[in-house]
């Protein structure tokens, strides 16, 4: 019988991501801190990129364009590969935000405590937000569902509930090929209005998969420059682990609203 399939078999995470951010971008000063995040890392992400900054310069017609000058490293990639040489997990600091990336999903708990634990070593060695405020929080995962069948019998009723407030009917009449859109506002920790994402695709490359893309983002009430505060919280502040949880909750009940019956059953949300 044809249906869709989980991604990871136990679950259909294909990544999960969360990630701070902060008032201004990163600078070089950043660069002078990559020595300490490679060591302090070596164990858990054995691969370091620098991410460098560069100037260019657009010539005249009669003159050809300057070449790109490095500005030193103003950011970093750090990798844990899988035995393909894939990425398992990454920790970026780029632009102006510091995200922890997973490809391998075990549980929320499990997430959860590696991404405080990296966040916490991280902050300390690069001293962002005693120059550089945190401002938002934001988490992300995208869930992914392989067709199991003929790309031609793929419909959005095999794996989705009809009526579900988070998809337009017309889906459900579209065959392998459809897209969807939206973006909403909700109080998801308090009175702040929390920013969420919601793009649902359903696409063959060569089979036919079916891409949930759910993103959230909290702003803080003012800008944080205190880890102590960040992590434990304040009398206006909520510690990060709650918002952590609030924003895990939040894709749980989008799933649970969108997917029928028997695949909650498969991934263990029924």
């Amino acid at each position: 019988m044809a249906e869709y399939l989980p991604f990871a078999g136990k679950n259909a995470i294909a990544e999960m991501s969360v990630g701070l951010q902060f008032q201004l971008p990163f600078d070089s000063k950043i660069g002078d801190s990559i020595e300490a995040i490679k060591k302090e890392f070596a164990e858990d992400f054995p691969k370091v990129d620098p991410v460098q900054q560069f100037t260019l310069s657009v010539g005249t017609p009669f003159s050809p364009p300057s070449l790109p000058n490095p500005q030193g490293a103003v950011g970093f990639v750090l990798t844990k590969l899988k035995p393909d040489s894939s990425p398992a997990r990454t920790l970026r600091a780029m632009g102006n935000s510091l995200s922890i990336h997973f490809m391998e999903y075990e549980s929320w708990q499990q997430t959860k405590g590696l991404a405080i634990a990296y966040f916490e070593k991280c902050l300390r060695l690069i001293g962002a937000l005693e120059k550089n405020g945190a401002v938002a929080i934001f988490m992300r995962y995208v869930d992914r569902f392989t067709f199991d069948g003929e790309p031609q019998a793929a419909n959005a009723k095999l794996l989705f509930r009809e009526g579900s407030k988070f998809l337009p009917s017309v889906i459900f009449e579209s065959g392998d090929l459809w897209h969807s859109n939206s973006g909403w506002y909700e109080l998801l920790v308090d009175e702040t209005k929390t920013l969420i994402n919601l793009n649902v695709t359903s696409a063959t490359q060569p089979t036919v998969n079916i891409t949930i893309d759910h993103t959230n983002i909290y702003p803080l009430s003012r800008p944080c420059n205190s880890s102590v505060e960040l992590f434990r919280g304040s009398q206006d502040q909520h510690p990060l682990p709650k918002i952590f949880d609030r924003q895990h909750f939040a894709n749980t009940v989008i799933l649970k609203n969108l997917l029928n019956e028997k695949m909650l059953d498969t991934i263990g949300l029924k």
